[in-house]
């Protein structure tokens, strides 16, 4: 019934969220701008084209860079990913071998957690290119048997040696 105001707030100002998060803000300008062209469709004109006997027309597409550079940045994003992936492969299961909470970490964390992955990348990068797509999906085949490995004790000792 009676609602409860603090003093020195206007009625409909918003909450306190805190300071600006300009570095996040950022980094989403930046993808989204790197990822507009979505690549759907090869609207690239041949730099040659060449006719055969038969009478068949070939051509030769000049190499796309939105293609390149998407494709770099997809790599490097989830080289990120990889890297805080397995850090906390090491700190959370290596360390703890054979014990429950290794085992939870695996199996109630990382693997869920690589698994859904694939569906986060490509929805907020908004990716329609086919690979794209795949090599997107593929880090988690890597990223599940490695932490298979290192629950069950198939890793290398070098690799288990440090982070």
């Amino acid at each position: 019934f009676f609602s409860h105001q603090p003093k020195g707030r206007h009625v409909n100002a918003p909450p306190n969220t805190g300071p600006p998060h300009h570095a996040s803000a950022a980094m989403s300008v930046l993808l989204r701008i790197l990822f507009a062209d979505k690549l759907d469709e090869d609207t690239r004109e041949p730099v040659v084209t060449f006719s055969t006997s038969d009478g068949s027309e070939y051509g030769l597409l000049a190499p796309s860079l939105s293609f390149w550079l998407q494709m770099a940045a997809i790599l490097v994003l989830q080289s990120i990913l990889c890297n805080a992936l397995a850090a906390a492969v090491y700190y959370g299961i290596i360390r703890r071998r054979g014990t429950s909470t290794a085992y939870l970490i695996g199996y109630g964390f990382v693997i869920p957690f690589v698994v859904a992955m694939p569906f986060y990348f490509i929805r907020a990068l908004d990716l329609r290119n086919t690979c794209f797509m795949i090599a997107v999906a593929s880090t988690p085949v890597l990223l599940t048997f490695r932490c298979l490995e290192a629950m069950y004790g198939f890793s290398p000792p070098a690799v288990e040696a440090q982070i």
